[in-house]
């Protein structure tokens, strides 16, 4: 027989408490969302932070992601853009006819005159030198950088690289902040 105290550990919110967290969340409360968004889908500028952010809250409002009242508005918000967004750099890899992104690319590289990469390749290019030049000797958030490059969950992150879940999110606030710090407007700005 489940006790009281489990039956509440897995109720879920009704759609008025839902309705009313999200009427509580402050212009700073979505603006740190939205930075998350931003974050799962840095490496794909064709998917927009804003578009995963009002998803995510579509799911949560239409009933198709149900919120725990034992876990915090804001972090169920969290996991609900981190999955969306996964499922946005899915649809990205893969493109109408079938072609993967790598195959797109090749064939980018193959069209582009030899030697003389596209303007968007040279602008992503030399933006991610400049987010990893932003993280020089901070080997925590360069393994975060490769790890979200690779396209490894949090996870797999840590045991590859051998991160403790404390450095793990004591990197992940770094970047966050210096990102913020060095492009307040966001980096697809």
């Amino acid at each position: 027989m489940e006790s009281g105290l489990g039956e509440a550990h897995h109720a879920m919110a009704s759609v008025e408490e839902i309705e009313a967290a999200i009427r509580d969340l402050s212009d700073i409360d979505l603006i740190r969302l939205e930075r998350v968004a931003r974050f799962h889908v840095y490496r794909y500028p064709a998917i927009n932070p804003k578009e995963v952010l009002a998803e995510a809250v579509t799911r949560v409002l239409d009933g198709r992601r149900s919120w725990p009242r034992h876990v915090g508005f804001r972090v169920f918000v969290c996991s609900v853009i981190r999955s969306i967004a996964d499922e946005f750099r899915e649809d990205a890899k893969m493109t109408l006819d079938g072609q993967s992104e790598d195959d797109l690319d090749v064939l980018a590289q193959r069209d582009a005159e030899p030697g003389n990469p596209t303007e968007k390749q040279v602008a992503d290019r030399k933006l991610i030198r400049d987010i990893y030049a932003l993280f020089d000797g901070d080997p925590d958030v360069e393994a975060l950088l490769k790890g979200n490059e690779l396209g490894l969950s949090a996870k797999e992150l840590q045991k590859q690289f051998g991160l403790s879940a404390h450095a793990f999110d004591a990197a992940r606030k770094r970047l966050d902040r210096t990102l913020s710090r060095h492009y307040p407007r966001g980096i697809d700005s």
